[in-house]
């Protein structure tokens, strides 16, 4: 019996390895950024969009910090602004992508 089980649970496994196969998501994927959002722009255009999402990224942070000092300030943290940081990362990132594809030079900001 042990050893008619041994197939069916291959077989089994298999089946699920097939199954989820295509259920796999990429460390460079982002759920918060369209590929390709910042292609069509130019080096010049690129480091002003890097230096004001940084400067939002910066003034999310100074409210995260400000917030959690209060009592519920790690819900309000978490409800509120984790989305927003997200999507400022993630458009960094896609902006610095944009920024090396085309080899523009590296953006300098006084603001980190």
């Amino acid at each position: 019996m042990r050893q008619a089980r041994t197939p069916l649970i291959a077989s089994a496994g298999a089946l699920l390895i097939v199954l989820t196969g295509g259920c796999t998501f990429s460390l460079n994927d982002s759920l918060f950024a369209a590929p390709g959002k910042f292609d069509s722009l130019d080096c010049p255009t690129i480091a002003e969009h890097i230096k004001a999402t940084l400067a939002r990224e910066n003034r999310l942070n100074e409210l995260v910090t400000r917030d959690s000092a209060s009592a519920s300030g790690t819900e309000v943290n978490s409800l509120i602004y984790q989305d927003d940081l997200n999507v400022v990362r993630a458009d960094l990132w896609g902006l610095r992508q944009a920024s090396d594809a085309k080899h523009c030079p590296p953006v300098i900001s006084t603001s980190q």
